[in-house]
């Protein structure tokens, strides 16, 4: 399989970057806001947990001492719960168990975390993370989150999606995974403009800098793309072969300027010679 092409369109779709890059920051509607690093008034605060009876898909059971508990599943044995204690929602309940308020707020801070990115840092979704219907909806917001952590507030934030599919996650450019991963692309300058571009279905989106050279070394911005993200775009279009594959042409991975690292090795610390890099 002839390869060239891919790599061509590696460079090419970097130019129309520099475009996504400004016409992200235009976009003011609900999905994704162009600025990957700017937090809204909201980000900062605290969601609010609040229930009067057990979480969606949890059983509700009274115990022998007459505590309110909320178990994992519908196994309610002689008055006590064969699986899991999710919460308690009586005031006072028994050592090792968490009121339905607090254990909320700590499982949802472990998923915002987990899944979020800065600028939209609250989640929300439903509670049990096997529920693979057609209607799931999760993701993070930067609006608060409804008491029940299932939605946010209200739809005039940021938001991104956690999506079933790896290929989607990989893939879609409101996807939280790449909103959270292109927050951590070390671009090589600190001015440079991080955008996500989506490829063909079934191929990972690439994670892109762009940024204008110091001393004029190049006549219009460079656009370089994150290293592991370019190596998973390159097995996944390729095969598993696809490194044999380069070298049968010989190419390096590392010595191609279309890297982020070797962008910066050339341009800005001038490490690397024109010799040693493929345009």
């Amino acid at each position: 399989m002839d390869f060239t092409p891919i790599l061509i369109w590696m460079f090419c779709v970097g130019i129309g970057a520099i475009l996504v890059s400004f016409l992200l920051k235009q976009i003011e509607s609900g999905d994704v806001n162009v600025d990957l690093t700017k937090k809204e008034g909201f980000a900062n605060q605290r969601p609010s947990y609040s229930f009067t009876s057990c979480p969606a898909g949890s059983t509700t059971y009274v115990t022998s001492k007459g505590d309110t508990e909320c178990c994992s599943t519908s196994d309610i044995v002689n008055k006590q719960c064969t699986s899991r204690i999710i919460c308690s929602l009586s005031p006072s309940p028994p050592n090792g168990v968490d009121t339905c308020s607090g254990w909320f707020t700590k499982e949802w801070a472990k998923r915002s975390t987990k899944f979020c990115p800065s600028a939209m840092p609250n989640y929300f979704g439903p509670l049990s993370s096997s529920d693979s219907s057609g209607k799931r909806y999760e993701g993070c917001s930067s609006n608060l989150i409804t008491s029940d952590g299932s939605a946010p507030q209200n739809l005039g934030g940021n938001q991104c999606k956690i999506y079933a599919s790896s290929e989607d996650e990989y893939g879609r450019r409101d996807s939280c995974l790449n909103l959270k991963a292109i927050e951590t692309v070390k671009c090589p300058t600190p001015t440079s403009e991080k955008s996500i571009l989506e490829s063909d279905k079934g191929l990972p989106a690439l994670l892109a800098c762009s940024f204008v050279p110091p001393n004029n070394s190049s006549p219009v911005p460079v656009v370089c793309y994150e290293a592991e993200r370019a190596k998973l775009y390159m097995k996944t279009k390729l095969g598993g072969s696809w490194e044999a594959k380069l070298k049968e042409k010989g190419l390096a991975l590392n010595s191609m300027l279309s890297l982020c690292g070797t962008s910066k090795n050339y341009y800005i610390d001038g490490s690397v010679a024109a010799k040693d890099v493929r345009f």
